[in-house]
């Protein structure tokens, strides 16, 4: 796969089809679901042997999370790439330098989600799933909690302020009763509101429901 680009009339580069070459089945160990997109057929080679073939798809993978200090939770996962048929000895996977690993050099954010640092192990060969050569990222992810504090906050103070100014309506005005059951209503609405929007948990209730 090397050659002297001196001998080849200064060529560095070639582009050759995907299926004249072997290529690794690397997979993701914690993968939930997967959309294809068309690969390309193509893949490019340079004279001192790389060989690069860009394949984007779109992966689902299942990560725990800790939803204790939702909407103020952060959560990191593990992104497992390993090879399914070769071992160790075979085939050797590692973090390559073009891709940027340390904190602030990755920028992505979707809805309510924010990539805050993608980062990998000191020692990125991992020996340990039956001895396959595996390489482990962690992904951290913080939960935007501007929504939250919009539909959970304002409305909170609002209620709490209209409990406050129930108080100086005079106790024999028959108005002062029916203030105090359309506020009520309101905090039964609300609170039906919040675990509308509470995402699903199974392990504890988040503090904020518990307050």
């Amino acid at each position: 796969m090397r050659w002297d680009p001196a001998q080849f009339g200064g060529v560095q580069q070639v582009t050759v089809p995907s299926g004249r070459l072997w290529k690794p089945d690397v997979i993701l160990y914690e993968i939930a679901g997967l959309e294809d997109y068309d690969r390309s057929t193509q893949v490019s080679i340079t004279h001192e042997g790389w060989v690069e073939q860009w394949q984007p798809r779109l992966l689902e993978s299942s990560c725990p999370l800790n939803l204790f200090h939702f909407p103020l939770d952060t959560h990191t996962c593990n992104l497992t790439f390993m090879s399914q048929a070769h071992t160790v000895g075979e085939v050797d996977l590692y973090w390559g330098p073009g891709i940027r690993s340390g904190q602030g050099d990755v920028s992505f954010s979707r809805g309510e989600w924010e990539l805050t640092s993608l980062s990998v192990p000191t020692n990125p060969q991992q020996q340990s799933l039956c001895n396959r050569p595996s390489v482990r990222v962690q992904v951290t992810v913080r939960r935007r909690p501007l929504l939250y504090v919009v539909m959970l906050l304002l409305p909170t103070s609002v209620l709490m302020l209209l409990d406050l100014l129930s108080l100086l309506i005079p106790a024999y005005l028959k108005q002062r009763l029916s203030v105090t059951v359309t506020i009520f209503t309101g905090h039964f609405i609300f609170l039906i509101t919040i675990f509308t929007l509470f995402p699903p948990f199974t392990i504890k209730l988040p503090l904020i429901g518990e307050c």
